[in-house]
């Protein structure tokens, strides 16, 4: 039943190989080393993006939720602006950004984005989580 787990011959070197455990030990270690490469590599590009945000003056808001949800209603109630807001789905292709003035004279930029829909794919949803971080 486990004969996946006996030793292999070991090439032209008499004797036993390794263990099939061992070779799988080692397998997952050399994935997880280039998983984590590549994580770092992630975490580096994004703390490039963070950086640059922080460095504007301005903060950014963002309107994010499902597809007709009110979103570009919500963006043409705040900032008196006249984007597309029709009740359909993904009426709004393209993000829109426009300037917003408080009462208190505090002033940032509101993003109305694509809206969502429910039960999107997995990689879909990782896609656009890593575009939020």
């Amino acid at each position: 039943m486990w004969t996946h787990l006996e030793r292999q011959a070991g090439g032209k070197v008499k004797g036993m190989g390794e263990k099939q455990i061992e070779v799988d030990k080692r397998i997952l270690r050399t994935q997880i080393g280039i998983l984590k490469k590549e994580l770092e590599s992630v975490r580096k590009h994004r703390k490039l993006y963070r950086n640059r945000r922080l460095s504007v003056p301005i903060p950014v808001v963002s309107l994010v939720g499902y597809t007709n949800a009110g979103k570009s209603t919500l963006l043409n109630h705040l900032t008196g602006a006249d984007v597309l807001a029709e009740d359909r789905l993904f009426a709004t292709l393209d993000p829109t950004t426009r300037k917003v003035q408080m009462s208190n004279g505090r002033q940032f930029l509101l993003t109305d984005t694509v809206g969502f829909i429910q039960k999107l794919p997995t990689m879909l949803v990782c896609s656009t989580t890593a575009q939020l971080i």
